[in-house]
Parts: C-alpha cells; structure tokens; sequence
C-alpha cells in the first residue's frame, strides 16, 4: 500500500494535524515533517495530533532512534513545549507511538505524549 501523508491545520482548535496511512519508512515520515514543518501553515505555537490509524512503519525497530533524534533536533531548536497525540487503532500502532514518545522522552524532548484511540479524545486532552 502506497504511503499517503496529508497535513491540515485547524486555527479554531490551535492543532497540527497530520495523518499517514500506508507503508512508510523513516526517509518518507523526514520528507513529510520537513516539508510540513516549513509550510507557511505550520504553527509552531500550536499542539500536534498525529493519526497514524492504518499506517505501517516499514523497518520501524531499526530507524526509530534516528526518527526520534530528527524530531528531537528540531523541537530543541525552536524550543517547542507543546502536546502531541498519536490516535492510534490496533495493538501494534500503540506500541509502535508508546515506543517513539519513550524514545523522545529520553532524549530529553520539550514535547509531551499521549496515545489514544480516537480523534475525539485526543482533542480532548490537546484542549485541556
């Protein structure tokens, strides 16, 4: 299943919202972050949800460490404090987001993780 990657932003809520779906590999989740992070409708100032529901991590085990140092870099140099939540539906999914916020929280991130299975919560929690 080919990937697909698709970003939105909703000024109503202050969120950046991503969703992947499809087969995605640590090269196609940097271009999309890259690109997404440097489009005009990025909001720094604003929490993440990230939808990953249908997504699958091609050789995940083997690149999270350097996904989690590139997403760190990044938050480190704008010094972002913000929530992300990853919306998540099977078993794997869930460990996989549980396994990358671990990874980042190690690593001293400013942002904070949350795995939920809908949008609905995940809204919830980036509002409070």
């Amino acid at each position: 299943m080919e990937a697909i990657f698709e970003y939105k932003i909703d000024n109503d809520l202050k969120i950046n919202y991503d969703i992947i779906r499809g087969e995605v590999d640590l090269e196609k989740i940097i271009n999309h972050e890259k690109k997404r992070i440097s489009s005009n409708e990025f909001n720094e100032n604003y929490n993440s949800l990230v939808d990953i529901r249908g997504a699958i991590f091609v050789d995940f085990m083997n690149d999270i460490q350097k996904f989690c140092g590139f997403l760190n870099d990044f938050t480190r140099e704008i010094n972002m404090k913000r929530k992300c939540a990853i919306v998540t539906s099977t078993p794997t999914e869930v460990v996989n987001s549980e396994l990358f916020a671990y990874g980042l929280t190690n690593m001293g991130t400013n942002l904070q993780f949350e795995s939920f299975s809908t949008i609905k919560a995940a809204i919830k929690w980036l509002s409070e």
